[in-house]
């Protein structure tokens, strides 16, 4: 089955690594740093809540993810 939201993230990720790019030709390397980081945190929750222990545990780490 697929993983839409997963999906989407991966591509986010993506994207958001491409800009990184311009970003640190422009020496903006923390605002770089700190976008890279938070755009995969979404991936990286959502991939957790893959293996939630039970339905709330799932809605929570899919709720951590939309932050």
């Amino acid at each position: 089955m697929k993983n839409i939201l997963k999906e989407k993230s991966i591509d986010f990720a993506a994207a958001i690594l491409e800009y990184s790019d311009t970003l640190k030709e422009k020496k903006m390397f923390e605002v770089s740093n700190q976008l890279i980081r938070s755009a995969s945190s979404i991936g990286a929750n959502i991939y957790e809540s893959e293996y939630a222990e039970s339905q709330n545990d799932l809605l929570h780490k899919l709720k951590i993810s939309e932050k």
